[in-house]
């Protein structure tokens, strides 16, 4: 296997298998390959934002009172968007795309979130 098509040593199992199945049912030039990497980096950090997420909550509380979004919702957000996009970009579709799934956290929230 080409060294651009190896999986990088930090993703997550999630991430390696999509990536897995992705070059396997597809055929990719070298700067297509990059685009994908870069998706599969993206996907990676949402999933590690959306994991921190469910254990501390999208808001915490600051020594004065107030109540403010935790900085990782952003990141969760524009990873997710960024994996999308690169996704879009090399038009893959038959391979089960990730979902967000609706998911209660552990940290007690005010409200459902989409994960």
């Amino acid at each position: 296997m080409k060294k651009n098509m190896q999986c990088k040593r930090y993703w997550l199992s999630e991430v390696k298998t999509f990536f897995r199945a992705t070059v396997e049912n597809y055929s990719f030039e070298d700067f297509e390959l990059e685009i994908l990497r870069g998706s599969m980096d993206n996907y990676n950090r949402f999933l590690q934002a959306q994991k921190t997420l469910n254990e501390q909550g999208m808001t915490f509380t600051t020594e004065s009172g107030q109540i403010k979004v935790n900085p990782l919702c952003n990141i969760e957000k524009c990873a997710w968007a960024s994996f999308l996009s690169g996704i879009k970009q090399l038009k893959i579709s038959d391979v089960e795309t990730p979902k967000r799934v609706f998911k209660q956290p552990t940290n007690p929230g005010r409200a459902l979130r989409a994960i």
